[in-house]
């Protein structure tokens, strides 16, 4: 896949930073180690980066994921379906 990916891009450091901020949304939100987790959670995030497309433009598309991760860590900090660590 990465292959695929650097084909479409120019190559910098800063290649796939984007693809970064999105996993780690992903591992976030799903919940760290919880593989259903990262699975609902690609799913969840795909549907808000489409929906905040069509609602807001292309401009706020990462504005939107970040504020949908930032949420989630205040309110289920071990995420979706992460499992709670403390008392």
């Amino acid at each position: 896949m990465g292959t695929l990916y650097i084909l479409n891009k120019p190559i910098s450091p800063f290649t796939g930073g984007d693809l970064l901020v999105i996993l780690f949304s992903v591992a976030v939100l799903g919940g760290l180690g919880s593989i259903p987790g990262a699975m609902l959670a690609g799913l969840v995030l795909g549907l808000v980066e489409s929906f905040s497309t069509m609602f807001f433009g292309i401009a706020y598309q990462k504005v939107v994921l970040n504020l949908v991760t930032l949420l989630v860590l205040i309110f289920l900090p071990t995420g979706l379906m992460g499992k709670r660590f403390y008392g």
